[in-house]
């Protein structure tokens, strides 16, 4: 993987029409990394109406700290 890359990683499920949640998360240390997660209703249309969240991550390489930037939902 590429230093500063962030990858969630879901939890298992059993079917399209359960909701997923990220069980872990790793990051791949040598450069700063940020990554957008992006999370809708994943069955309408709504997100064409603003019915979406997403929630900024960074990493910062130099103090190896793992942050929170944002949410909007």
């Amino acid at each position: 993987m590429k230093a500063g890359f962030i990858l969630l990683l879901g939890s298992s499920v059993e079917s399209t029409h359960e909701k997923q949640s990220i069980a872990h998360v790793r990051v791949y240390p040598g450069a700063d990394g940020d990554f957008t997660f992006y999370s809708d209703d994943g069955e309408t249309y709504a997100y064409e109406a603003g019915d979406f969240q997403t929630t900024h991550l960074h990493w910062d390489d130099a103090a190896k700290k793992l942050v929170q930037i944002g949410a909007k939902a």
